[in-house]
């Protein structure tokens, strides 16, 4: 098709070229005017482009027939390397065999005049002046197409505007250049005309001219790619001359009218002719979205992912991995402010927070460029705007750079993430305080930070503001910090912070907030002991998480969510709706990174064939205070709750070398152990690099090894790995448990 589209075009210049220009047409003697006939030249090949363009075969092709216009797309990932050939190849046969024809059928002086007029010579003023016009006239005619398929408005009339820059180039411009634009042509015309003198202008003008275009519009929308590249219809998504196929597809998998209805009804209007149709649509490119999304594209399938801001999702962006820059920045801080413990001398320490931001922010730039060249690698669309459901696996999707795209899919995945919540609490949210976002953002260090919450994120911030120099206290309802764990783990955490100057209240509850975060903020706290207000200049709250699940239109198809507002899954993640799943924060499962990476594995597997479910999943977890926070399996707390005997192992990290070694001895370890069996049962690590220490135990327990695999097994000394065998040394006999 491509071929038979560049032949048909040249055919008609050749024959154009000839009725116009040739000595002997006969409509030189009613026009005599060459501009006047170069106007027409230039409407009868501006009319033909649009016909090519939005016929049949050139929606189904993409209506490329340029070579320079391939290559240029080519750049802008837009069609595959193997593509690119496959196109270039064809349009110059293309254009051999369209000036063949013309020659045939426009036999002698008529057909060879009229391939000397299809070649486009230089204009008047030479190759310079024509090189540079023809660099100009094929930027235009690149930034033009490209600014105009990749807008809402525009892309309806992208083909026509073509057209008419067509006709204007070949009218006002042709005595500059030549207007020729496209490389095949002009090598088609020389082939038979044997014109070779300025075929070096034709070939290179036109591409350098689409590159720059290209490196313009790249730099424009900040490297992210084209939405459509107007001619590859296999894998763009936007493209208008996709229309009357989007068509079909949207008429056929809808058989009813009822999405069509309700699309007319919710998504403003949009037309049938423009709802897209993919078969995987993933909302949210979270750790779980991102992963599905890139292995379905690489697999072959025709793979979107609709993500309103941060690209990669919360991890990359505005949690784990910028959180524990900033908390390494502390760790720096405070390594610098006790340097005479490790006998190095220093003068007064201060903080640079802009220094501290700025790191981090590199970092999450690296990682958002790695994100978007992998979403291009994969051939995914990475789509940047706010979905909602208006129809059975039906979305409309408000454009964040403006629009709305109406898109339909085989199947659904939403990964919708959570976000922070805020407390019902009298003034609260009048003051604006921060959360986790706005702390990673902190470009100045605030005098005193009022911390709600003792939990994972608030004790991390809360540490790290205070290694860098602020006063730090945190506010807890309940009666141990770190909720979920073994008292004795709480009360070794909370001596740990209290040693560094950090104030706990515990069994304190918020009443009422006054002031603004980062000027004033007075906060009227309760306890046991009454009343009392506690002034600071800045408040963080870190109390929990709320799902992302309203104002998307579950309720349209039917998805349920359950009392706390998390969308009701099966085991496979399977939500109330066919054809639609949903992984990660959204799904209730426990909000952690790599525990939405497993949910997308759970998907992945299911999707091709396999069994996948979320039974008997041993998720491991680590707080980055100092010391860290490890555990996996049960604790003590979960196991007398649920009634499971164990068999206890406890050691100080005083008695671990390794922590010995690096004089970093604070905390303890514990494993429990099943009384009936050597079955790990859980383990608990509060010390130094303690997470790796877990790592072994969650690889034992994962295999179904008894401790004494550990127990007896040899470790490097000295890491931390080793102190499991001076824990395990410890076990009590099997007779000896810990009742329930």
């Amino acid at each position: 098709m491509e071929a038979g589209e560049l032949g048909l075009y040249i055919f008609c210049a050749c024959a154009f070229a000839t009725f116009l220009q040739h000595p002997a047409s006969p409509v030189r003697h009613f026009i005599f005017s060459a501009v006047s006939r170069r106007a027409l030249m230039g409407f009868a090949m501006g009319a033909t482009t649009i016909a090519i363009v939005l016929s049949p075969w050139g929606k189904r092709s993409g209506g490329h027939f340029n070579p320079a216009i391939t290559s240029t797309f080519y750049r802008l990932g837009k069609v595959e390397f193997w593509d690119t050939w496959f196109y270039v190849i064809a349009q110059f046969l293309g254009a051999i065999s369209g000036v063949a024809v013309a020659r045939y059928m426009l036999r002698g002086a008529l057909g060879h005049y009229a391939v000397r007029y299809a070649v486009t010579v230089p204009g008047m003023y030479g190759d310079a002046v024509a090189f540079v016009a023809e660099l100009a006239i094929s930027f235009i005619l690149m930034i033009t197409v490209l600014f105009a398929t990749n807008s809402k408005r525009l892309a309806p009339y992208t083909a026509y505007l073509v057209g008419v820059l067509i006709a204007a180039y070949y009218t006002l411009e042709a005595p500059l250049s030549g207007m020729s634009t496209n490389p095949a042509r002009t090598f088609g015309s020389a082939v038979h005309a044997d014109y070779w003198d300025a075929l070096w202008i034709y070939f290179m003008a036109p591409t350098v001219g689409m590159f720059c275009a290209a490196e313009i519009f790249l730099r424009v929308r900040g490297g992210a790619p084209p939405y459509c590249a107007k001619l590859h219809h296999a894998n763009d998504k936007r493209c208008i001359f996709r229309h009357a196929e989007q068509a079909s597809v949207m008429a056929s998998s809808a058989s009813a009218a009822d999405p069509v209805k309700s699309i007319h009804e919710n998504a403003g209007g949009v037309r049938m002719s423009e709802v897209e149709h993919y078969e995987f649509l993933v909302i949210g490119s979270g750790e779980s979205g991102k992963h599905l999304t890139w292995t379905m594209a690489q697999a072959g399938h025709r793979t979107a992912v609709v993500e309103r801001k941060y690209i990669g999702g919360s991890c990359p962006n505005i949690a784990c991995l910028p959180s524990k820059n900033v908390i390494r920045s502390a760790k720096a801080n405070w390594f610098a402010r006790h340097g005479a413990e490790y006998g190095i001398q220093t003068g007064p320490v201060s903080t640079d927070m802009r220094g501290v931001f700025n790191r981090k922010r590199k970092m999450v730039e690296a990682e958002v460029q790695g994100h978007l060249d992998r979403f291009k690698a994969t051939g995914a669309e990475l789509i940047r705007g706010e979905a909602r459901f208006v129809a059975p696996k039906t979305v409309e999707v408000r454009l964040n750079d403006g629009g709305r795209r109406a898109i339909t899919s085989d199947r659904v995945f939403l990964d919708l993430g959570s976000r922070s919540t805020i407390p019902d609490i009298v003034g609260l949210a009048a003051a604006k305080p921060m959360t986790h976002v706005e702390a990673l953002d902190l470009e100045r260090l605030p005098e005193h930070v009022i911390v709600l919450g003792g939990g994972y994120v608030g004790l991390e911030l809360a540490q790290a503001l205070r290694r860098f120099g602020s006063a730090v206290t945190v506010i807890e309802r309940g009666p141990q910090i770190a909720a979920a764990e073994d008292p004795d783990v709480a009360q070794a955490l909370l001596e740990s912070f209290t040693s560094e100057g950090i104030e706990v209240l515990l069994d304190t509850r918020t009443r009422e907030v006054e002031g603004l975060s980062g000027h004033k903020v007075r906060v009227i706290a309760e306890n046991g002991h009454g009343r009392r207000t506690i002034e600071g200049t800045d408040l963080l709250v870190a109390t929990g998480r709320t799902p992302n699940t309203q104002n998307i239109g579950l309720e349209v198809v039917g998805i349920e969510l359950d009392a706390r507002g998390y969308i009701k899954v099966n085991e496979r993640f399977e939500t109330t709706a066919p054809g639609v799943w949903a992984m990660g924060d959204c799904a209730g499962s426990p909000q952690f990174t790599h525990v939405a990476y497993d949910d997308f594995r759970v998907v992945r597997d299911n999707l091709s064939g396999g069994n996948r479910t979320t039974r008997d999943r041993l998720i491991p977890f680590c707080m980055f205070t100092d010391p860290e926070l490890a555990r996996v399996g049960l604790n003590e707390t979960e196991a007398k709750r649920r009634g499971i005997a164990y068999r206890l192992a406890k050691l100080p990290m005083a008695a671990v070398l390794r922590a010995v070694a690096l004089v970093e001895t604070r905390g303890l370890v514990k494993m429990l152990i099943d009384t009936q069996s050597d079955r790990i049962l859980g383990f608990a690590a509060l010390g130094v690099e303690g997470s790796e220490m877990m790592a072994a135990v969650q690889t034992a327990m994962l295999g179904g090894l008894p401790y004494t695999v550990l127990r007896d097994a040899i470790f490097t000394h000295p890491t931390t790995a080793e102190g499991l065998v001076y824990l395990l040394a410890t076990v009590p006999a099997k007779s000896m448990q810990c009742s329930a």
